[in-house]
């Protein structure tokens, strides 16, 4: 049987996910060997290259995929003609020009179906590109009935206007438009009707003023603009946040930037900090309520939904076109619209009155992520050939 090739040295985020994907394929019956960015390549990897030992890899936004023995050659994918999965866990614009230079045997996996659309129009060099949904992970702990658990709603993740200020371009050199004005009204649009993804609204705008850009032209502004996406994304989290508080719903987060926000002493917030990942997942099975939003998936899922029903939890998320596919009379999980954030808390508060129904929501969600949504299951239902090319 050939192994599989996995890579770290991202950092702590996509490490953690490389663990996962260590532990998935195992389960599986896949051999991996995982190699250190960070270290030079050990005579035992380029033995087993050039040996043959191996028959595909696993990268993770772009971490291995441009691996090579020495820095002359190749990537060890073209030089060693060997397929490459490429899982990307955000939106492809943050990636603009890594794209210019991919292993011709590369399956794309992304995280969102619009994306692929987006791909295609603007990245010839994606050729095959695959909908990889999120999976969850379940903490190996007993889960708590939902009566018993001290946290009435818990959301985890940053905050993320506080993270978009790293991605704000300067825009003193545009000179086709207004640019303070582009981006006025196209957050106004993304606010207004968050039903459209980001490079629509973005698209829309500027043929709404008439300017007429080729495909490459209209990708370039696409991607200096997309930081406006974060604020859209903070815009509705925050939102919905205030909304739990002033409904007197006591609410617990974690992430970066939540302290700088002016409602940091809200008497019914809790302030958690940053946690490790694996340790949120313990945290959600002291929640009654996970709480996810989606960062502008409008086709697919983020990991949130099914880590909180593995902790059998009740899951309340806004929906996706991918959601209300998988979850269309919100048996599992609630899902509710961005337009329907004022009217969410009292909702949510409904829920948490009703302990037999909000029960019976979490087991659903548990028993039903517990056999279709782990990880284990993305890469057994979505990428089977991966076990038929090591088999081969």
């Amino acid at each position: 049987m050939k192994k599989m090739l996995l890579f770290r040295g991202g950092g702590v985020v996509l490490d953690f996910f490389t663990t996962i994907f260590e532990r998935s394929l195992r389960e599986l019956g896949v051999e991996t060997v995982t190699v250190d960015t960070e270290e030079e390549p050990s005579e035992e990897l380029k033995r087993g290259l050039s040996e043959g030992a191996f028959s595909a890899g696993l990268c993770c936004n772009f971490l291995g995929l441009n691996y090579s023995l020495d820095e002359k050659g190749g990537s060890i994918w073209d030089v060693f003609s060997l397929s490459v999965y490429h899982l990307i866990l955000d939106h492809p614009f943050h990636f603009d020009a890594k794209w210019e230079n991919v292993p011709e045997r590369m399956t794309l996996l992304v995280i969102d179906r619009r994306h692929i659309d987006f791909l295609k129009k603007f990245y010839s060099t994606t050729k095959d590109v695959v909908f990889f949904p999120h999976g969850g992970l379940e903490a190996p702990i007993p889960h708590p009935d939902l009566k018993d658990r001290p946290i009435s709603v818990l959301y985890a993740g940053n905050l993320s206007r506080i993270e978009a200020q790293g991605l704000i371009p300067d825009l003193s050199s545009v000179d086709r438009y207004d640019a303070l004005k582009a981006c006025r009204s196209i957050l106004s649009a993304l606010t207004e009707e968050p039903e459209y993804t980001t490079e629509e609204t973005i698209e829309r705008y500027f043929n709404e003023i008439s300017i007429g850009f080729s495909d490459e032209e209209l990708k370039k502004e696409i991607v200096r603009l997309r930081f406006l996406e974060s604020f859209a994304v903070s815009y509705f989290r925050e939102q919905a946040i205030l909304r739990f508080l002033e409904r007197g719903i006591d609410v617990t987060v974690y992430g970066r930037g939540w302290e700088e926000t002016e409602y940091a002493s809200h008497p019914n917030l809790t302030l958690g900090g940053v946690i490790p990942l694996a340790e949120v997942l313990y945290e959600m099975n002291r929640a009654k309520v996970v709480f996810s939003t989606e960062t502008w998936f409008k086709a697919g899922a983020h990991e949130r939904i099914f880590n909180g029903q593995l902790a059998r939890s009740l899951v309340v998320t806004d929906d996706s076109s991918y959601l209300s596919e998988r979850f269309p009379e919100n048996r599992e999980l609630f899902r509710y619209s961005l337009k329907e954030t004022a009217e969410l808390p009292d909702k949510v508060l409904a829920l948490l009155l009703d302990e037999k129904k909000a029960r019976e929501m979490a087991d659903r969600g548990f028993a039903y992520a517990s056999s279709h949504d782990t990880w284990t299951q993305r890469f057994r239902n979505t990428l089977p050939d991966i076990f038929a090319n090591i088999n081969a």
